[in-house]
């Protein structure tokens, strides 16, 4: 079967490369993916496989029926680009002005179109079904727990899940995962004081203080970035309200509810004896994505398989960084992994571009996954 995989993988790069030129040069923003989406889905309409209604206005999804019934296995690519114009001096590069494929997501949507062509050709040596899953708005609009909602596993519900997003910093050409957190979770708070009208004091002084306290007692595995403070408007007035907001992520619920009550505790004693009102939002928009044993211990094997000895890295530690694809690993089993890029420009960077070489190790990885799970 590993032959067979990388043979069918060889034949369909071509396309599965043009697909993602073409991708590149038309991203779009989260939620608004419509041309992206009608690409997409009239490629998939190409191969034998059953084409799905949207559950959102910008998702594809579609079924490849095996020889019998059997499990489901759902991957996942998403397909949003982000708002940074592109510096990229390549033929296929960005027509939108604004805007770009600059974390890889052109690249995930070739992969899984190329893993749908190969595991297409192979319908007729695995049971079950395999989900094909093209999802929008990963990029700041976390839309996959709105996908799931909406029913798009429904119906056959997963047995398992699984996801691969390109990682510069990771060694060229390795899947990269780990039992247990592989992303963090990842949100912002916002922060409004109002002084009283007998208030001595400043605001922009006091929110001094809760940011220079807030530093000390925030968790060591915590990120916390303040993003905007904002009070007044004249430089002899001094305002009666401010506004602070934050970025910030964590590698666990619980990590999360402490760091919440510290910072609410910090507010109600600064904030307690001058008569200053507060009010928070603290909001976590990613769950951290978390990977079972199962999930790490088959993406291991079908790397060694499909792709040869050593070309699985175990991941040291988490990434602090977040994906909505922990929506999906928390309602079913599964595994989320990093493709290395080695030394790479970084993500969200105006230059950078997604290595057409890496196409044929991501389809090959997801094919055999995919095979291996359905046929165990």
């Amino acid at each position: 079967m590993k032959q067979k995989v990388l043979s069918l993988a060889e034949e369909v790069l071509a396309e599965t490369a043009a697909v993602r030129h073409e991708l590149h040069k038309i991203p779009e923003l989260a939620g608004q993916e419509f041309r992206t989406a009608e690409y997409l889905r009239k490629k998939l309409e190409a191969l034998p496989l059953e084409v799905q209604r949207p559950c959102l206005n910008t998702d594809v999804v579609a079924l490849i029926h095996g020889k019998r019934p059997g499990p489901n296995i759902t991957l996942r690519a998403d397909i949003d680009g982000l708002p940074i114009q592109e510096k990229n001096p390549v033929p296929y590069r960005s027509i939108q002005e604004g805007r770009m494929h600059a974390c890889a997501h052109d690249g995930h949507s070739a992969m899984l179109f190329g893993a749908a062509s190969v595991l297409c050709r192979l319908r007729d040596s695995f049971p079950g079904t395999v989900r094909i899953l093209f999802q929008p708005g990963e990029e700041m609009a976390a839309m996959a727990k709105d996908l799931i909602e909406a029913g798009a596993i429904d119906d056959p519900f997963p047995d398992f899940v699984a996801a691969l997003h390109a990682w510069p910093g990771v060694k060229y050409g390795k899947i990269s995962t780990r039992e247990g957190t592989v992303m963090g979770a990842g949100g912002y708070f916002r922060l409004t004081l109002q002084s009283p009208r007998y208030f001595g004091g400043d605001l922009i002084g006091l929110a001094g203080r809760v940011i220079a306290e807030l530093r000390k007692r925030w968790p060591e595995d915590g990120t916390l970035k303040f993003s905007r403070v904002q009070s007044g408007a004249r430089a002899f007035s001094v305002s009666r309200k401010l506004f602070l907001e934050g970025i910030i992520g964590f590698f666990s619920d619980a990590t999360a509810e402490k760091a919440k009550a510290g910072l609410e505790a910090l507010l109600s004693g600064i904030c307690g004896k001058t008569g200053v009102r507060w009010t928070l939002e603290f909001t976590m928009t990613y769950p951290a994505a978390v990977v079972p044993e199962e999930g790490a211990r088959l993406a291991k094997q079908a790397a060694e398989k499909y792709l040869g000895k050593g070309s699985f890295l175990p991941m040291r530690k988490p990434c602090p960084r977040n994906d909505d694809f922990a929506f999906f690993l928390r309602r079913s089993k599964g595994v989320y992994c990093h493709l290395g890029m080695g030394d790479s420009r970084p993500l969200h960077d105006p230059l950078f571009d997604f290595d057409d070489r890496l196409l044929k190790t991501g389809m090959v990885f997801l094919a055999g996954l995919s095979m291996d799970f359905l046929n165990r």
